[in-house]
């Protein structure tokens, strides 16, 4: 069962983003068109609940938060391109 991993309607979106490296929440949000702000951070906390995404609070002003995805993510998210490539 694809949420038992966190998975919900953005994760993929999230995953591909993460694909080529760690980014900001604004910078996954203007990636994944039409997501809000609410459905963005809960997918998040799901994807790290799932240990897909690791979450990181960087110092400075504002501090900021990055996430990156896992080895586990990692995996999943060059699935995904493949399951993609295949539908295209």
């Amino acid at each position: 069962d694809l949420r038992a991993l966190g998975l919900r309607k953005w994760s993929f979106s999230i995953l591909a983003g993460l694909g080529d490296g760690a980014q900001r929440f604004s910078d996954l949000k203007a990636l994944s068109e039409g997501v809000t702000d609410r459905a963005l951070a809960l997918a998040l906390r799901d994807l790290a609940a799932a240990g897909l995404v690791r979450r990181a609070v960087v110092a400075g002003r504002p501090p900021g938060t990055r996430y990156r995805l896992t080895v586990r993510g990692r995996a999943l998210a060059r699935l995904a391109a493949r399951l993609r490539q295949c539908l295209e």
